[in-house]
């Protein structure tokens, strides 16, 4: 290893040739190492999809191994992954005797770009929050249709399942680099090296959907531009794979040609899973809309379908099976 090298590794990485497995004393795959400065696609799929399990060894030690994992298809999921629910929704927040939301109905099928615009104030972020499991609603119930009591899920069930990229996620970056800005929050106990392995399956997947397989991994988050900051925000996301991915004003700050980017993208995610999207750039997402909603007073939606430039919902008999629901 040359001077160069050397000193791009941090010291918390084993000594042995590059390429060999090894990760840092948190369980992480090290970027300058594992990835040598090269690009994370430079590495087969069954190195990326490896992960984390204790090795027995000395005692006290916690020495640990990659396992090589098997193949598994691009965000595999379980076939009948069901749609959003919102019923009879309403909100008021703590300490306010103004009720932000009444009576929010929605309905969300597995898949397609869902719309929702309406003046500021309305409370169309505030039911994102809600969806994602960031609030508790003061009345109606959020689930999913493969409940099987169809019951309300609480805050950590919601959380489990559905994704936000909140406006300027950037502002909301705590790594250093892409590699601990998407790995952010990963379980450390050993007994959570399963869930870990779940997460290491799909974080190439993750970074190939929004177009920064061939970024170094040890890129400093700094660097990147506006627009690619938007993508590993999504792809932070995308690593937990969730049933509804929520967008708040995804284009907002952004340039012309971010933007088209970022709307590229979303045209191809959404035929992959649900998303709900608030936005006040109507005439830019609007040709990627399925279906489209104006929230007025109170939170009440009606459809828009003059919005939804899509075609309709293009993705067979499930899902107008489910808007019959």
């Amino acid at each position: 290893m040359n001077a160069a090298a050397a000193r791009s590794t941090p010291a918390s990485c084993s000594s042995r040739p590059l390429g060999s497995d090894r990760i840092d004393r948190r369980g992480r795959p090290c970027a300058a190492t594992m990835f040598g400065g090269r690009s994370s696609s430079s590495f087969t799929r069954d190195v990326i999809s490896r992960a984390f399990e204790e090795r027995p060894g000395r005692r006290g030690s916690r020495a640990l191994r990659f396992a090589v994992a098997a193949e598994v298809p691009r965000f595999a999921r379980e076939v009948s992954r069901g749609g959003l629910v919102v019923d009879r929704l309403a909100f008021t927040p703590v300490g306010s005797g103004t009720e932000v939301l009444r009576e929010v109905n929605l309905r969300i099928p597995p898949t397609g770009l869902n719309l929702i615009v309406g003046r500021s104030g309305f409370g169309k972020s505030t039911l994102l929050h809600l969806i994602t499991g960031l609030s508790e609603p003061t009345g109606g119930c959020i689930t999913f249709t493969d409940q099987p009591d169809f019951g309300h899920m609480s805050s950590a069930e919601r959380l489990a399942r559905v994704g936000l990229v909140f406006q300027f996620p950037e502002r909301h970056f705590l790594g250093r680099d892409m590699l601990s800005e998407l790995t952010f929050g990963w379980p450390q106990k050993p007994e959570a090296f399963p869930k870990r392995r779940a997460l290491a399956l799909k974080l190439q997947d993750a970074l190939q959907a929004v177009g920064m397989s061939n970024f170094p991994l040890d890129t400093p988050v700094a660097s990147l531009s506006g627009g690619y900051k938007r993508r590993l925000a999504l792809a932070i996301q995308l690593v937990r794979d969730p049933y509804v991915l929520c967008l708040d004003e995804p284009l907002a700050g952004l340039d012309w040609r971010a933007r088209s980017e970022v709307v590229t993208l979303l045209a191809d995610l959404r035929k992959e899973r649900a998303i709900v999207v608030v936005s006040h750039d109507v005439e830019e997402i609007s040709p990627v809309t399925d279906r489209a909603f104006r929230m007025g007073k109170g939170g009440v939606l009606t459809p828009a379908p003059e919005l939804a430039l899509a075609g309709g919902n293009p993705f067979g008999s499930a899902a107008s099976e489910f808007s019959s629901f």
